[in-house]
């Protein structure tokens, strides 16, 4: 265990102990040397939020469900790409942990890893009297506004 990977090697074949150590010893040497694990997304990590529609709120946040981790070639790390697969917008009411969609995590083109996205806000569904005071209050300062311009 280095660095938070594990290995195991197992050599077949070998004629003795010494000789079947040695080669188990540098097969481990080379991966050590050569990958790494490498967290694309980490457990509950935000991103981009949704517009929400005839919600309390306009928007909700998007967390990952999990973290993911990546066994990757030393170096190509920057290689890896996130598509994100979700709605434009969501209808109230929301539930937190609700699934929204998937983070899929792709290197050079070959999909690693598909880490499934959920709602970091339960919402609520806007009440009628919530839409008649946004609409009350759009008018009013839409009233405002045009008697500051005459």
């Amino acid at each position: 265990l280095r660095d938070g990977m594990q290995l195991i090697a197992i050599v077949l074949g070998a004629p003795d102990s010494k000789s079947r150590f040695g080669a188990a010893s540098g097969l481990l040497d080379y991966g050590f040397a050569n990958y790494s694990m490498t967290t694309a997304v980490s457990e509950n990590e935000s991103f981009e939020e949704l517009p929400v529609i005839k919600g309390e709120y306009r928007t909700v946040p998007i967390l990952s469900q999990r973290a993911s981790r990546l066994l990757l070639k030393k170096g190509t790390a920057k290689d890896t790409e996130r598509k994100f697969i979700l709605p434009e917008s969501v209808t109230a009411p929301i539930t937190r942990g609700e699934p929204a969609g998937t983070l899929e995590i792709y290197q050079d083109g070959v999909l690693r890893d598909s880490v499934p996205l959920v709602y970091g806000k339960s919402i609520e569904k806007k009440r009628f009297f919530a839409f008649f005071r946004e609409i009350v209050s759009k008018w009013i300062s839409c009233d405002v506004t045009a008697s500051r311009i005459q």
